[in-house]
């Protein structure tokens, strides 16, 4: 196997959930900071239109007085497209940023949660199917089992996917290489 860079910030969140006698072979972190990813082709022009349509309505409904509790749902609705315009990248933002991704001579381990930290584990020697994204930077995304992403995800709930790591074809060859021994 042809030697994989290992991210230093990872192996230390990741060598707590290793096994007695395990070795990391490859670590690293997904994409840092503000990503736009291909559902953000219809949710965002959705979040506009949701955030306009409630903000019209709590307008007219400030102006005229809250009467009762009902008078409060258009700002629930108000809250929600501020989360779809703002927030859910937010929470993408915070999520990846507590993510790890490693290799191991056994597994793949997926540590990710900002909110509520989660280890998720792949045995190499019964590893599903991996998926593969390659962009046009050089990074790319593995997707391992089901590669068929739900549409509207939230952030942080793909815990089968190392997304937005460097050198993403090397890492996909190396660990169907180890899977192989």
């Amino acid at each position: 196997m042809t030697s994989l860079d290992r991210d230093q910030t990872a192996v230390d969140e990741i060598a707590p959930y290793l096994d007695p006698g395990e070795k990391i072979l490859w670590a690293a972190k997904p994409k840092q900071g503000f990503v736009l990813r291909r559902e953000d082709l219809f949710i965002v022009p959705f979040s506009l239109v949701w955030s306009g349509s409630a903000f019209v309505g709590s307008g007219a409904v400030l102006e005229r007085g809250i009467d009762s509790l009902f008078d409060l749902i258009p700002l629930l609705f108000v809250a929600i497209g501020l989360y779809l315009l703002a927030g859910r990248f937010v929470h993408d933002i915070l999520d990846r940023s507590a993510t790890s991704y490693a290799l191991t001579d056994k597994r793949v381990l997926i540590r990710t949660g900002f909110f509520k930290p989660h280890t998720r584990s792949f045995q190499l020697r019964s590893l599903p199917e991996l998926g593969l994204s390659e962009w046009s930077s050089g990074r790319g995304s593995i997707t391992i089992g089901d590669s068929e992403r739900q549409f509207g995800r939230l952030p942080g709930s793909d815990d089968n996917e190392l997304f937005g790591i460097e050198n993403a074809v090397a890492v996909n060859r190396a660990i169907r290489n180890q899977a192989d021994r």
